[in-house]
């Protein structure tokens, strides 16, 4: 390696730092530390928010695929073949729960959390009633994957 024109910076000196050349270093010290912390910190939080939506992605179809096994078990009504579609849910059930994913309740209508797709009047109701569930809503953790699509009747105003 060619030194020709190398000019160190400094010498170094056995002399350690006095006054305030500690304190610099100290300070500087002190912030790239914080900012190497603040960075791994930053690091994990990307690399679990990559698996969640990765996660998420991967669950999406396997969601749809648990939601047309329910529609088909309502219309079946021949035995065996409820007893088949009985077993493939009670499966796809445990999968769910294993992985964290969990239905959402679609007794009572929040508006943070359930979708609305079809309003109907009925003077039957006084407060917004779920009259329908057309397909179900999940979370995964404490996030919503996905909203509940509900048809919603309420009293005519």
């Amino acid at each position: 390696m060619p030194t020709e024109g190398y000019q160190p910076e400094k010498e170094l000196t056995s002399n350690p730092p006095q006054g305030n050349q500690t304190i610099d270093w100290e300070d500087k010290y002190t912030r790239l530390y914080a900012d190497f912390e603040n960075y791994k910190k930053r690091a994990t939080k990307d690399k679990f928010e990559a698996q969640f939506v990765t996660k998420i992605n991967t669950m999406d179809p396997i969601l749809d695929l648990h939601n047309d096994l329910r529609i088909a078990l309502d219309m079946t009504t021949d035995k065996a073949s409820k007893d088949v579609l009985m077993l493939f849910m009670s499966k796809f059930s445990n999968f769910l729960k294993e992985n964290d994913v969990k239905d959402i309740q679609t007794e009572e209508y929040d508006s943070n959390t359930h979708q609305v797709i079809t309003v109907i009047n009925n003077e039957k109701y006084n407060e917004p009633t779920i009259t329908g569930v057309i397909s179900n809503g999940y979370t995964m953790g404490d996030k919503i994957i996905r909203y509940p699509k509900v048809i919603l009747s309420r009293k005519k105003t």
